[in-house]
């Protein structure tokens, strides 16, 4: 008997799936977060094997959208954080859900939004940040001409947070128009006064953490930022276990071996409760 509830969400303007024992024993929640590439993360069928993974360990999951889908923005500029606060509380409202205690996996884009929510909230109690960055990064727009804007990528109370923007230059159009931006993502991080001002303060995360990069990684670098996550923490004794896997990947290191059942352990050993779930 297939015990996983499979849910659509469109309650107070969010937009996900939300994956439950239907038996509703007391559950943990995970909130995951996609990539500049909108939508609902892990929608696919596909993907359902790597959410009972979860929801195997006493853990109920939400698939949040934050763009792209719905009324939601069309494209990654200014979202604000107060949406995931949203999330939370209506995660805490779910029968059998414990509040206030969520776990984070966000990738790419996503992990960038993880350590930063993670910096900010503290019912965050775990973390693993896919391919990262390490500081907020000006968002990604639709059109090339809007590049020009350079807003942030979120805001709080309105206000865009501080942002590495990225150079205004030829080059810059052509990586964005390629999709190949590891070049412009390294360029915009030589601008250290920008850096200083838009690092995300990880230390002040109330849990574990989990980096996963790809040393190949085509649309920024990955393992250079995800090192200076850890250098940071390391510098600031940051006393929760935190960790940095680099694999021989590219961008799609979500399919490297080793990659999902890292996650899954880190999980299991870090944030959640053991579950009946067959």
């Amino acid at each position: 008997m297939q015990s996983m509830e499979r849910i659509e969400v469109k309650d107070n303007g969010l937009e996900g799936l939300f994956f439950t024992n239907r038996f509703r024993e007391k559950q943990k929640a995970i909130l995951i977060l996609g990539g500049s590439e909108g939508g609902i993360p892990f929608s696919s069928p596909k993907s359902e094997a790597w959410m009972k993974e979860l929801v195997l360990t006493g853990c109920a999951v939400l698939c949040l959208g934050y763009c792209g889908v719905g009324k939601l923005p069309s494209t990654l500029e200014r979202i604000p954080l107060s949406y995931f606060e949203q999330a939370f509380d209506w995660l805490a409202g779910q029968p059998g859900i414990d509040p206030g205690q969520y776990a984070l996996i966000g990738g790419t884009k996503g992990g960038e939004l993880a350590l930063l929510l993670a910096s900010r909230y503290a019912q965050v109690c775990a973390t693993v940040a896919v391919l990262p960055s390490s500081v907020v990064f000006q968002g990604i727009p639709k059109l090339i001409p809007s590049v020009v804007a350079r807003k942030s990528s979120w805001t709080c109370q309105g206000q865009d947070l501080p942002f590495v923007p990225f150079p205004l230059s030829f080059s810059t159009v052509m990586d964005l128009l390629s999709f190949k931006t590891r070049r412009l993502y390294e360029k915009s991080l030589e601008n250290s006064e920008a850096v200083a001002k838009a690092t995300i303060p990880v230390e002040q995360s109330q849990g574990p953490i989990l980096l996963i990069s790809a040393c190949q990684d085509e649309f920024w670098p990955s393992t250079p930022m995800c090192e200076q996550v850890m250098e940071r923490l390391d510098a600031r004794h940051f006393k929760p276990y935190h960790q940095h896997i680099s694999y021989q990947s590219g961008h799609n290191v979500f399919q490297a071996k080793g990659c999902w059942p890292a996650i899954v352990d880190f999980v299991k050993g870090h944030f959640a409760q053991p579950s009946s779930l067959k």
